[in-house]
């Protein structure tokens, strides 16, 4: 039910679901949780994540908790997509952008527009 990826000597870990989740827990929005395995220390983290009254612009673009997702690394950035969170009843089609190594240290997800996508040439 987890996601996971690597950048650097760190092993990020994003969200899941768990059967044993409370009804209560499903009806609102959970910001994903991210856990980190530091491979040099083998020691675990979990990323504070933002809320809607102290951080609401982050909280806004954070990626709820959810199963079935993926996650991909790219350079110094991980990638999510997709997945599925009862909250919402609906697949995600939003891909989320997540930067690690930016202080502050919560989770920094953006939203990619389909307008940050370069245009695929017409030339033969």
């Amino acid at each position: 039910n987890q996601a996971s990826a690597v950048v650097g000597e760190c092993v990020y870990s994003f969200g899941g679901y768990c059967q044993q989740t409370s009804f209560a827990e499903l009806k609102h929005r959970s910001p994903i949780d991210v856990h980190v395995l530091n491979t040099l220390t083998f020691r675990w983290t979990r990323r504070p994540v933002p809320t809607a009254a102290h951080e609401p612009r982050q909280y806004a673009c954070t990626p709820y908790f959810r199963y079935g997702h993926t996650c991909v690394a790219h350079r110094d950035r991980i990638y999510l997509w997709g997945g599925r969170s009862d909250w919402t009843n609906v697949l995600c089609n939003t891909l989320f952008c997540y930067e690690p190594r930016k202080p502050p240290f919560y989770i920094r997800i953006c939203l990619l527009s389909p307008t940050l996508w370069p245009q695929a040439s017409s030339s033969s």
